[in-house]
């Protein structure tokens, strides 16, 4: 099962890596006034489920598919509703990461980064994984990928995640 989920992790972070690797051009920052209802540029907004406020931190183009970062206020309850309400607003299939801390988004783009970079050593990913895993995960609350359109709540909570809370 430890292998299954194991190689689950890495499915997607080779699917994040391809996107970047044949991406096109990023856009981060983007934020908004109106809310959803008065026709969602992409940014802030409300949930109307869960009156929970999130914000748009990042949206990159990459090719065939968005990835959007999205800020919610932690503790947010009925994440996937928010990762539907943004998907309402991808101009093409997308991939939509939610984070109830901004620091474990930025990690993660660093992550990903290091992982599109060829000179990347291995020593330095499993660094990376030492210093960050277990903040990413307990801080990456949502993600609804484009190819399933399935939500995972808490994604990287799983059984590396496990090991690496052992360790500590």
């Amino acid at each position: 099962m430890k292998k299954i989920f194991k190689w689950g992790g890495i499915a997607f972070v080779i699917l994040i890596v391809l996107s970047v690797v044949f991406g096109g051009k990023g856009n981060t920052g983007t934020t908004m006034k109106e809310s959803f209802e008065a026709g969602m540029k992409a940014g802030q907004g409300q949930s109307p489920t869960s009156n929970a406020s999130f914000q748009e931190i990042s949206r990159k183009d990459v090719g065939v598919v968005e990835n959007i970062g999205v800020l919610v206020t932690p503790g947010t309850t009925n994440i996937e509703s928010i990762a539907s309400e943004v998907k309402k607003t991808c101009k093409k299939q997308c991939n939509i990461s939610i984070y109830d801390d901004k620091k474990a988004h930025d990690l993660q783009e660093t992550y990903d980064k290091m992982m599109s970079t060829l000179a990347t050593e291995p020593s330095d990913l499993d660094d990376w994984k030492d210093k960050n895993y277990i903040y990413v995960a307990d801080h990456f609350v949502g993600y609804r990928d484009f190819a399933s359109d399935s939500f995972n709540d808490y994604p990287y909570k799983d059984a590396f995640y496990d090991e690496m809370k052992a360790k500590k």
